[in-house]
Protein backbone atom coordinates (compact mmCIF):
# COMPACT_ATOMS: atom_id res chain seq x y z
CA UNK A 1 0.00 0.00 0.00
CA UNK A 2 1.83 3.34 -1.29
CA UNK A 3 2.29 5.78 1.97
CA UNK A 4 0.82 9.03 -0.33
CA UNK A 5 -2.74 8.38 -2.16
CA UNK A 6 -3.30 10.19 -5.16
CA UNK A 7 -5.14 12.80 -3.10
CA UNK A 8 -2.62 13.12 -0.44
CA UNK A 9 -0.56 13.91 -3.36
CA UNK A 10 -2.86 16.12 -4.81
CA UNK A 11 -3.37 18.24 -1.24
CA UNK A 12 0.50 18.40 -0.93
CA UNK A 13 0.51 20.25 -4.68
CA UNK A 14 -2.18 22.86 -3.40
CA UNK A 15 -0.48 23.17 -0.46
CA UNK A 16 3.03 23.85 -2.11
CA UNK A 17 1.41 25.83 -4.55
CA UNK A 18 -1.68 28.09 -3.65
CA UNK A 19 -1.33 31.46 -3.28
CA UNK A 20 -1.05 33.49 0.18
CA UNK A 21 -0.55 36.90 1.22
CA UNK A 22 2.68 37.78 1.60
CA UNK A 23 2.89 38.32 4.92
CA UNK A 24 1.29 35.03 5.87
CA UNK A 25 3.77 32.32 7.69
CA UNK A 26 1.54 29.76 5.59
CA UNK A 27 3.62 31.33 2.54
CA UNK A 28 6.58 29.48 4.05
CA UNK A 29 4.80 26.73 5.54
CA UNK A 30 3.96 23.93 2.81
CA UNK A 31 7.82 25.18 1.37
CA UNK A 32 9.26 24.25 4.69
CA UNK A 33 7.04 20.83 5.83
CA UNK A 34 10.70 18.32 5.57
CA UNK A 35 13.30 20.98 6.10
CA UNK A 36 15.39 19.97 9.07
CA UNK A 37 16.19 22.87 10.66
CA UNK A 38 14.63 24.80 13.88
CA UNK A 39 13.34 28.37 13.12
CA UNK A 40 13.41 31.13 15.13
CA UNK A 41 10.40 33.48 14.51
CA UNK A 42 12.93 36.51 13.28
CA UNK A 43 14.18 34.26 10.75
CA UNK A 44 10.81 33.83 9.44
CA UNK A 45 9.79 37.59 9.83
CA UNK A 46 13.08 38.01 7.58
CA UNK A 47 11.83 35.55 4.61
CA UNK A 48 8.33 37.09 4.55
CA UNK A 49 9.92 40.70 4.43
CA UNK A 50 11.57 39.73 1.17
CA UNK A 51 8.24 38.43 -0.16
CA UNK A 52 6.61 41.69 1.06
CA UNK A 53 6.34 43.74 -2.18
CA UNK A 54 5.87 42.61 -5.30
CA UNK A 55 6.87 45.37 -7.12
CA UNK A 56 10.41 45.12 -5.45
CA UNK A 57 13.26 44.12 -7.15
CA UNK A 58 14.92 42.53 -4.07
CA UNK A 59 15.80 43.14 -0.93
CA UNK A 60 18.60 43.19 1.90
CA UNK A 61 18.53 41.42 5.23
CA UNK A 62 21.58 42.97 7.12
CA UNK A 63 21.58 40.54 10.82
CA UNK A 64 24.10 40.56 12.84
CA UNK A 65 26.50 37.43 12.69
CA UNK A 66 25.26 34.52 14.18
CA UNK A 67 21.66 35.58 13.27
CA UNK A 68 21.08 32.99 10.80
CA UNK A 69 20.98 35.17 7.58
CA UNK A 70 21.90 31.79 5.81
CA UNK A 71 18.87 29.84 7.37
CA UNK A 72 16.91 33.51 6.34
CA UNK A 73 17.93 32.98 2.58
CA UNK A 74 17.38 29.02 2.87
CA UNK A 75 13.61 29.69 3.91
CA UNK A 76 13.61 32.45 0.60
CA UNK A 77 14.49 29.98 -1.92
CA UNK A 78 12.62 27.12 -0.60
CA UNK A 79 9.58 28.99 -1.28
CA UNK A 80 10.78 29.80 -5.11
CA UNK A 81 11.71 26.36 -5.45
CA UNK A 82 8.22 24.88 -4.71
CA UNK A 83 6.40 27.84 -6.49
CA UNK A 84 9.23 26.53 -9.58
CA UNK A 85 11.03 29.32 -10.12
CA UNK A 86 13.89 27.17 -9.95
CA UNK A 87 16.41 29.48 -11.88
CA UNK A 88 18.34 30.58 -9.13
CA UNK A 89 21.94 32.18 -8.25
CA UNK A 90 23.88 31.99 -4.97
CA UNK A 91 27.55 34.06 -5.10
CA UNK A 92 29.01 33.98 -2.47
CA UNK A 93 33.19 34.64 -0.99
CA UNK A 94 35.03 31.47 -2.75
CA UNK A 95 35.77 30.12 0.98
CA UNK A 96 32.03 29.79 1.43
CA UNK A 97 30.70 27.64 -1.34
CA UNK A 98 30.85 24.51 0.17
CA UNK A 99 29.17 26.00 3.44
CA UNK A 100 26.38 27.22 1.19
CA UNK A 101 26.04 23.61 -0.51
CA UNK A 102 26.61 21.95 2.50
CA UNK A 103 23.44 24.29 4.37
CA UNK A 104 21.19 24.17 1.42
CA UNK A 105 21.07 20.33 0.51
CA UNK A 106 21.29 18.87 4.15
CA UNK A 107 18.48 21.28 5.74
CA UNK A 108 16.13 22.47 2.95
CA UNK A 109 16.94 19.76 0.83
CA UNK A 110 17.69 21.94 -1.94
CA UNK A 111 19.48 20.49 -4.63
CA UNK A 112 23.11 22.86 -5.52
CA UNK A 113 25.79 23.09 -8.15
CA UNK A 114 29.34 24.50 -7.48
CA UNK A 115 30.15 26.08 -10.63
CA UNK A 116 33.79 27.30 -11.04
CA UNK A 117 35.94 26.89 -13.17
CA UNK A 118 36.90 23.05 -13.71
CA UNK A 119 33.13 22.18 -13.45
CA UNK A 120 32.63 24.97 -16.02
CA UNK A 121 35.24 23.63 -18.81
CA UNK A 122 33.92 20.21 -17.97
CA UNK A 123 30.42 21.21 -18.34
CA UNK A 124 31.51 22.95 -22.05
CA UNK A 125 33.62 19.98 -23.30
CA UNK A 126 30.46 18.02 -22.73
CA UNK A 127 28.42 20.11 -24.88
CA UNK A 128 26.83 21.98 -22.43
CA UNK A 129 27.61 25.48 -23.50
CA UNK A 130 25.27 27.32 -20.84
CA UNK A 131 26.62 25.79 -17.45
CA UNK A 132 24.89 28.54 -15.49
CA UNK A 133 21.68 27.05 -17.17
CA UNK A 134 21.91 24.40 -14.53
CA UNK A 135 18.69 22.41 -13.15
CA UNK A 136 20.16 22.67 -9.54
CA UNK A 137 20.59 25.86 -7.46
CA UNK A 138 23.80 27.51 -9.09
CA UNK A 139 26.63 28.61 -6.29
CA UNK A 140 29.70 30.43 -7.59
CA UNK A 141 32.49 32.86 -6.20
CA UNK A 142 32.63 36.76 -6.93
CA UNK A 143 35.20 36.37 -8.87
CA UNK A 144 33.95 33.66 -11.15
CA UNK A 145 30.87 35.43 -11.74
CA UNK A 146 32.93 38.56 -12.64
CA UNK A 147 34.94 36.70 -15.05
CA UNK A 148 31.47 34.70 -16.34
CA UNK A 149 29.36 37.74 -16.68
CA UNK A 150 28.32 37.48 -20.06
CA UNK A 151 27.09 34.04 -19.08
CA UNK A 152 25.43 34.94 -16.03
CA UNK A 153 23.55 38.20 -17.95
CA UNK A 154 21.98 35.76 -20.25
CA UNK A 155 20.51 33.78 -17.76
CA UNK A 156 16.47 34.68 -16.82
CA UNK A 157 17.06 34.51 -13.31
CA UNK A 158 14.27 33.71 -11.12
CA UNK A 159 16.37 35.16 -7.87
CA UNK A 160 19.87 35.86 -7.44
CA UNK A 161 21.36 35.79 -3.41
CA UNK A 162 24.61 37.54 -3.18
CA UNK A 163 26.35 36.65 0.55
CA UNK A 164 28.82 39.31 2.25
CA UNK A 165 27.15 41.82 0.24
CA UNK A 166 29.07 44.55 1.72
CA UNK A 167 31.59 43.61 -1.22
CA UNK A 168 29.50 45.35 -3.34
CA UNK A 169 29.73 48.63 -1.43
CA UNK A 170 31.02 52.06 -3.47
CA UNK A 171 29.69 50.48 -6.62
CA UNK A 172 29.41 54.04 -8.12
CA UNK A 173 33.38 54.21 -8.22
CA UNK A 174 34.76 52.66 -11.20
CA UNK A 175 37.68 51.33 -9.31
CA UNK A 176 35.32 48.60 -7.30
CA UNK A 177 35.56 46.47 -11.04
CA UNK A 178 33.68 43.31 -9.26
CA UNK A 179 30.67 45.23 -8.35
CA UNK A 180 30.40 47.62 -11.17
CA UNK A 181 30.76 44.38 -13.37
CA UNK A 182 27.87 42.49 -11.34
CA UNK A 183 26.10 45.75 -11.16
CA UNK A 184 25.39 45.18 -15.22
CA UNK A 185 25.76 41.86 -15.46
CA UNK A 186 22.37 41.65 -12.60
CA UNK A 187 20.35 44.96 -13.97
CA UNK A 188 16.92 44.00 -13.72
CA UNK A 189 17.30 40.82 -11.78
CA UNK A 190 15.55 40.51 -8.34
CA UNK A 191 18.00 40.13 -5.88
CA UNK A 192 18.42 38.88 -2.27
CA UNK A 193 21.90 41.13 -0.43
CA UNK A 194 23.12 39.10 2.76
CA UNK A 195 25.48 41.29 5.15
CA UNK A 196 26.37 41.03 8.80
CA UNK A 197 28.30 44.17 8.21
CA UNK A 198 26.91 47.09 6.33
CA UNK A 199 28.93 49.64 8.09
CA UNK A 200 31.84 47.26 8.13
CA UNK A 201 30.83 47.38 12.29
CA UNK A 202 31.87 50.98 12.46
CA UNK A 203 29.27 53.72 13.04
CA UNK A 204 31.95 56.05 12.17
CA UNK A 205 31.64 55.02 8.53
CA UNK A 206 28.34 57.27 8.76
CA UNK A 207 30.32 60.03 9.31
CA UNK A 208 33.99 61.95 7.58
CA UNK A 209 36.17 63.57 9.30
CA UNK A 210 36.90 67.51 8.78
CA UNK A 211 38.97 66.90 5.39
CA UNK A 212 42.60 68.87 5.55
CA UNK A 213 42.80 72.11 3.76
CA UNK A 214 44.80 71.98 0.70
CA UNK A 215 45.86 76.18 1.19
CA UNK A 216 48.96 77.21 3.34
CA UNK A 217 50.38 80.49 4.11
CA UNK A 218 53.27 81.80 5.27
CA UNK A 219 54.78 84.79 6.89
CA UNK A 220 56.61 86.25 4.25
CA UNK A 221 52.88 85.69 2.27
CA UNK A 222 50.01 86.53 4.57
CA UNK A 223 46.75 86.02 3.50
CA UNK A 224 44.38 88.66 2.62
CA UNK A 225 41.34 90.38 4.27
CA UNK A 226 38.38 88.33 3.23
CA UNK A 227 35.96 91.33 3.73
CA UNK A 228 38.06 93.53 1.04
CA UNK A 229 37.68 92.66 -2.62
CA UNK A 230 41.12 92.12 -4.33
CA UNK A 231 42.30 94.39 -7.24
CA UNK A 232 42.00 91.80 -9.78
CA UNK A 233 38.48 90.17 -9.28
CA UNK A 234 38.89 88.36 -12.86
CA UNK A 235 42.20 85.93 -11.38
CA UNK A 236 40.48 85.09 -7.96
CA UNK A 237 41.92 81.71 -7.70
CA UNK A 238 45.76 83.89 -7.36
CA UNK A 239 44.51 84.84 -3.73
CA UNK A 240 44.56 83.03 -0.65
CA UNK A 241 41.92 85.25 1.92
CA UNK A 242 42.00 84.81 6.16
CA UNK A 243 40.73 86.21 9.14
CA UNK A 244 37.70 84.27 9.54
CA UNK A 245 35.97 83.58 13.10
CA UNK A 246 33.69 81.19 11.93
CA UNK A 247 35.10 79.31 9.24
CA UNK A 248 36.82 75.66 10.13
CA UNK A 249 39.67 76.70 7.98
CA UNK A 250 41.79 79.58 8.68
CA UNK A 251 42.38 80.22 5.08
CA UNK A 252 39.95 80.03 1.58
CA UNK A 253 40.79 80.32 -1.94
CA UNK A 254 37.49 81.19 -3.88
CA UNK A 255 36.38 81.18 -7.59
CA UNK A 256 34.80 84.38 -7.39
CA UNK A 257 33.99 87.20 -6.05
CA UNK A 258 30.84 86.64 -5.28
CA UNK A 259 32.02 83.73 -3.11
CA UNK A 260 33.77 85.72 -1.58
CA UNK A 261 30.79 88.05 -0.70
CA UNK A 262 28.97 84.77 0.36
CA UNK A 263 31.50 84.06 2.27
CA UNK A 264 30.85 87.48 4.01
CA UNK A 265 27.62 86.92 5.21
CA UNK A 266 28.48 83.29 6.26
CA UNK A 267 30.47 84.75 8.69
CA UNK A 268 28.04 87.20 9.92
CA UNK A 269 25.04 84.74 10.34
CA UNK A 270 26.07 81.24 10.88
CA UNK A 271 27.97 79.33 13.57
CA UNK A 272 30.53 77.87 11.33
CA UNK A 273 31.09 77.62 7.86
CA UNK A 274 33.22 75.83 5.62
CA UNK A 275 34.08 74.82 1.82
CA UNK A 276 34.38 71.21 1.51
CA UNK A 277 37.55 69.17 0.26
CA UNK A 278 37.30 66.65 -1.86
CA UNK A 279 35.67 63.43 -0.71
CA UNK A 280 34.07 65.26 2.41
CA UNK A 281 30.46 64.03 1.63
CA UNK A 282 30.73 61.64 -1.07
CA UNK A 283 27.82 62.78 -2.97
CA UNK A 284 27.76 61.14 -6.36
CA UNK A 285 25.53 62.51 -9.37
CA UNK A 286 24.83 60.72 -12.95
CA UNK A 287 26.61 61.86 -16.40
CA UNK A 288 25.71 59.33 -18.59
CA UNK A 289 27.01 55.79 -17.77
CA UNK A 290 29.50 57.39 -15.17
CA UNK A 291 28.92 58.28 -11.34
CA UNK A 292 30.79 61.55 -10.39
CA UNK A 293 31.81 62.64 -7.57
CA UNK A 294 30.08 66.17 -6.44
CA UNK A 295 31.21 69.03 -3.53
CA UNK A 296 28.90 71.75 -2.92
CA UNK A 297 30.99 74.60 -2.75
CA UNK A 298 30.01 76.16 0.93
CA UNK A 299 28.26 74.08 4.04
CA UNK A 300 26.88 76.48 6.66
CA UNK A 301 24.94 75.67 10.11
CA UNK A 302 23.08 78.10 11.51
CA UNK A 303 20.99 77.95 14.72
CA UNK A 304 18.24 76.04 13.40
CA UNK A 305 19.72 74.38 10.14
CA UNK A 306 22.72 73.62 7.85
CA UNK A 307 22.78 74.93 4.71
CA UNK A 308 24.35 73.62 1.88
CA UNK A 309 24.96 76.41 -0.57
CA UNK A 310 26.07 76.44 -4.40
CA UNK A 311 26.62 80.08 -5.79
CA UNK A 312 26.37 79.59 -9.49
CA UNK A 313 26.81 81.55 -12.87
CA UNK A 314 23.15 83.08 -13.97
CA UNK A 315 23.55 81.78 -17.32
CA UNK A 316 24.64 78.00 -16.03
CA UNK A 317 21.25 77.92 -13.56
CA UNK A 318 19.59 75.69 -16.35
CA UNK A 319 22.84 73.79 -17.49
CA UNK A 320 22.14 69.56 -17.46
CA UNK A 321 25.43 69.27 -15.12
CA UNK A 322 24.29 71.62 -12.95
CA UNK A 323 20.83 70.53 -12.32
CA UNK A 324 21.98 66.86 -11.68
CA UNK A 325 24.53 67.78 -9.13
CA UNK A 326 21.41 69.77 -7.34
CA UNK A 327 19.21 66.61 -7.76
CA UNK A 328 21.91 64.27 -6.01
CA UNK A 329 22.93 67.09 -2.99
CA UNK A 330 18.79 67.25 -2.80
CA UNK A 331 18.39 63.91 -2.02
CA UNK A 332 21.76 63.83 0.31
CA UNK A 333 20.13 66.39 2.03
CA UNK A 334 16.74 64.51 2.44
CA UNK A 335 18.18 61.77 3.34
CA UNK A 336 20.18 63.18 5.93
CA UNK A 337 17.53 65.18 7.15
CA UNK A 338 15.21 62.00 7.87
CA UNK A 339 18.16 60.73 10.09
CA UNK A 340 18.36 63.83 11.33
CA UNK A 341 14.59 64.24 12.68
CA UNK A 342 15.01 60.62 14.49
CA UNK A 343 17.61 61.40 16.41
CA UNK A 344 17.31 65.16 17.45
CA UNK A 345 19.55 66.93 14.86
CA UNK A 346 19.02 69.74 12.38
CA UNK A 347 17.50 69.93 9.06
CA UNK A 348 19.41 70.27 5.56
CA UNK A 349 18.67 72.56 3.20
CA UNK A 350 20.10 72.92 -0.32
CA UNK A 351 20.15 76.14 -2.38
CA UNK A 352 21.65 77.35 -5.69
CA UNK A 353 21.91 80.97 -5.94
CA UNK A 354 22.71 82.88 -8.94
CA UNK A 355 26.31 84.62 -8.49
CA UNK A 356 24.92 88.14 -9.05
CA UNK A 357 22.60 87.85 -6.91
CA UNK A 358 24.90 87.60 -3.95
CA UNK A 359 25.58 91.14 -2.32
CA UNK A 360 27.87 91.60 1.19
CA UNK A 361 24.61 93.38 3.06
CA UNK A 362 22.64 90.63 2.36
CA UNK A 363 21.18 87.88 5.00
CA UNK A 364 21.93 84.19 4.55
CA UNK A 365 18.10 83.85 5.64
CA UNK A 366 17.04 86.55 2.86
CA UNK A 367 19.47 84.12 0.35
CA UNK A 368 17.17 81.66 1.27
CA UNK A 369 13.84 82.65 1.16
CA UNK A 370 14.26 83.73 -2.13
CA UNK A 371 15.64 80.66 -3.47
CA UNK A 372 14.19 78.53 -0.86
CA UNK A 373 12.11 76.99 -4.18
CA UNK A 374 15.33 75.15 -5.25
CA UNK A 375 15.78 72.28 -3.25
CA UNK A 376 13.03 72.35 -0.04
CA UNK A 377 9.84 74.22 1.32
CA UNK A 378 10.62 75.93 4.13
Amino acid sequence: MPLITDYHAQYFAHELTRRCPVDSVEKLAGALVDAQVDLNPHQVDAALFAFQSPLSKGALLADEVGLGKTIEAGLVLSQKWAERKRRILIITPSNLRKQWYQEMAEKFFLPCRILEAKSYNAAIKQGQFRPFEAPEIVICSYQFAKSKAGDVHAVPWDLVVIDEAHRLRNVYKPANVIANTLKLALAGKHKLLLTATPLQNSLLELFTELKPSAYTCTAQEPPADYRIAPADKSNMAKYLFGGFERCLYPVQKFDSDSERKLAVILERDTIKWFKPAKGQFQIYYRQGADHLEYQPDFVAETADMIYMLEPKASNQMDDPVVLAKQEAAINWCVNASDHAAKNGGKPWYYLLIPHDEIAGNMTLDGLAKRFSDVGFDR
